[in-house]
């Protein structure tokens, strides 16, 4: 089952559809050797919300998968919180990531930046442009709270993603105009050199200060009618009203 002109969406207000998406499940191995966990999900609510698992689950019907013999799609690489998290926003309401007990506070408060990094790759590689949306705007949550960033989250971001990705542009945004990084002793005197993922973060910060913002950064105040939307992945033609950078 797809969306209409088989368009991946977006946006929050599409959503699958219980009696259309609720089919047959399809089982994913995640992880590697013995530590691996099997996950049987809806065929449909996967092809909804993901390219790759869309493309994925074609082929393993035409034959052409390589698990294909079996129905098993493997994921070895993946990590186990992060694909757990994916099935929980998959299944929860509004597409949030909170287990029960959790539900009064605000889902910002519940994942860390590292686990909200990690899942914003995990939905570029397997293309849930939605799921990478929601990881931006609970990461711009979080900093909008005055946490800050660690060390070896902005070097997974940057060792992950290319210099164009929006979660790598949110991430030199905030520590140019408001120093969202928290250094720490983890950073490396090795990586303390232009050739380094360290040498590229100063440079685009350098770049961002010097080419000023499309927003007023003078005062964070500010920040309630800025829009979301420059860090969100859309289809083409596709933008969302995301206004406002404050607590979600």
């Amino acid at each position: 089952m797809t969306t209409k002109g088989d368009h991946i969406p977006s946006t929050q207000d599409i959503s699958h559809n219980v009696d259309e998406h609720y089919d047959l499940a399809v089982r994913l191995s995640v992880g590697k050797g013995p530590k691996a966990k099997l996950f049987d999900i809806h065929r449909g609510v996967l092809q909804f919300y993901s390219g790759y698992f869309r493309t994925a689950i074609k082929n393993i019907d035409d034959g052409k998968f390589a698990e294909g013999a079996n129905g098993v799609i493997a994921l070895t690489e993946e990590d186990l919180q992060t694909f757990t998290l994916f099935k929980r926003w998959l299944y929860a309401p509004q597409r949030h990531m909170l287990v029960p007990q959790d539900r009064n506070k605000p889902e910002y408060q519940h994942l860390d930046y590292d686990a909200l990094s990690n899942l914003w790759c995990f939905a570029a590689q397997r293309i849930i442009p939605m799921l990478q949306n929601r990881a931006v705007d609970l990461i711009i949550a979080k900093t909008a709270k005055g946490s800050k960033m660690s060390t070896s989250t902005v070097r997974y971001i940057f060792t992950q993603t290319g210099i164009d990705s929006p979660l790598r542009r949110l991430t030199v945004f905030y520590e140019a105009h408001y120093k969202c990084l928290e250094m720490g002793d983890d950073l490396k005197r090795k990586e303390i050199t232009d050739a380094t993922w360290f040498g590229e973060f100063c440079k685009e910060i350098a770049i961002e200060r010097y080419t000023g913002s499309a927003v007023d950064t003078s005062r964070y105040a500010n920040s309630g009618s800025w829009s979301r939307c420059p860090y969100h992945v859309h289809e083409e033609g596709a933008q969302c009203d995301s206004r406002g950078w404050g607590i979600y």
